[in-house]
């Protein structure tokens, strides 16, 4: 375990056993960082499940082994809960879902499968997952407490369903995953609870019968989904907006290990590559560019699993290495002082926007070897090539005449002007209107 101070991970007291694998979920409990994680037991041959805290950099952990995975952290009218695919915790019989007394956990129903997701919505407790009762009830896969039993919402989440993640958005309930059926309706992997029934979020055009969405929040006015199953070309992320589907530019390649939200930016950690380009580890999006947290390549080798805003920075669990140390997994924690972006550096704007006629598009402070200005549609897909070049000028200008490389005027709507180089790339929006 390690902390990061400025740009260095310092090592952090380790586990009481030596772990294994960094806390699938992180969340603040009282005021102190709570997660779940994997570790070596004593024989040193067998793995063990169990749920820690930190205090004064050095990790106590709550109550006694669990038998398997923990996968979901939340807190509910004060008390802490704990989900996920075991069975026992403490030697206690604990079906999926547990309540840590302060000392020790406690069963709180019977599923009769995993839960993989919690939520707090309209001061019930959601839970999601792999279930199709709960207390002998049917209620297919998600079920909400509401401090005397579990309700039934209209039918639950069906069609080989799996539940992922539960979250609130603007006072609704959205659930993800991968599923067909929500109550009555035909919804594929999104569905939204206003309380009384299910409804589709739009129309969201995943490409296959069994497409899954493998994360999903709420950012502000927007809804992220990351899935490896969205529109060719769209990359790994799409956002509603209230109105509609779009894809993420510049695009987002890779594994998607995590979505979070840190001051107003949306968090994505994983295997990640913008526009298909550096390997990275956890960025932040903006609404208009990627950047990244610092020297983020310095003594990190693997992957963002978790992240937790907490106090003036974050914690941030996945794989790591501190020079001199063969540690491959690692708690970092960042100060949320000593941070330098690193965004691609071009200045670029679009006038008029919108535009009716045509809309010019200027960039300054480019790399050197500025290659293509291209421009694409809501969808995705390419609509027109503007500029190839590859130059020593780090400024330029193009006219775009609102048609296609057919020759053929566009329709109104939103495009996206990609500028690409060497370096990396930069996309701006453009409204045509008639």
């Amino acid at each position: 375990m390690a902390t990061k101070e400025g740009t260095r991970y310092e090592p952090l007291h380790p586990w009481p056993r030596t772990i294994v694998s960094p806390p699938w979920r992180m969340c603040n409990f009282n005021g102190e960082l709570v997660g779940g994680a994997v570790f070596t037991t004593t024989n040193n041959h067998t793995l063990g499940f169990a749920v820690g805290k930190l205090v004064n950099n050095e990790w106590v952990l709550l109550g006694g082994e669990f038998n398997d995975l923990v996968l979901d952290l939340v807190v509910y009218k004060g008390e802490l809960y704990a989900a996920g695919i075991f069975t026992e915790a403490g030697a206690k019989k604990v079906p999926f879902l547990g309540r840590w007394s302060g000392e020790a956990w406690e069963p709180v129903a019977e599923f009769s499968g995993p839960v993989a997701t919690l939520a707090v919505y309209d001061d019930k407790l959601v839970a999601g997952g792999l279930f199709d009762r709960v207390n002998g009830e049917l209620m297919n896969n998600i079920s909400a407490w509401n401090g005397e039993s579990w309700e039934n919402l209209d039918g639950g989440i069906t069609g080989d369903a799996l539940v992922l993640d539960a979250f609130v958005h603007q006072g609704t309930l959205i659930a993800t995953g991968e599923f067909r059926w929500a109550g009555p309706m035909r919804i594929q992997s999104i569905a939204m609870w206003n309380g009384s029934s299910w409804a589709a979020i739009g129309n969201l055009d995943l490409w296959s019968q069994s497409s899954r969405i493998d994360r999903a929040m709420s950012w502000g006015d927007e809804i992220v989904v990351a899935s490896s199953y969205l529109q060719e070309d769209w990359g790994e992320l799409a956002t509603w907006n209230g109105h509609s589907w779009k894809p993420v530019f510049p695009r987002l390649f890779g594994s998607v290990y995590l979505l979070e939200e840190y001051r107003g930016n949306l968090v994505v950690g994983g295997r990640l590559s913008v526009e298909r380009g550096r390997r990275h580890k956890l960025l932040q999006y903006d609404h208009d560019r990627w950047s990244s947290f610092g020297r983020e390549e310095e003594g990190v080798v693997g992957s963002a699993d978790s992240f937790l805003p907490f106090g003036d920075g974050f914690y941030v669990a996945g794989g790591f290495r501190v020079t001199g140390s063969d540690a491959s997994l690692i708690l970092g924690h960042w100060d949320g002082k000593d941070q330098t972006f690193s965004p691609v550096p071009v200045a670029m704007t679009i006038a008029p926007n919108p535009a009716r006629s045509r809309a010019i598009v200027s960039w300054s402070d480019a790399p050197v070897g500025v290659g293509t200005l291209t421009v694409y549609d809501i969808r995705g897909r390419r609509v027109r090539t503007l500029y190839e070049n590859d130059t020593t000028q780090t400024k330029g200008a193009s006219i775009w005449d609102l048609r296609d490389d057919n020759d053929v005027r566009v329709a109104s709507g939103v495009y996206f002007m990609k500028l690409e180089s060497r370096a990396g790339s930069v996309s701006k929006k453009v409204v045509v209107t008639r």
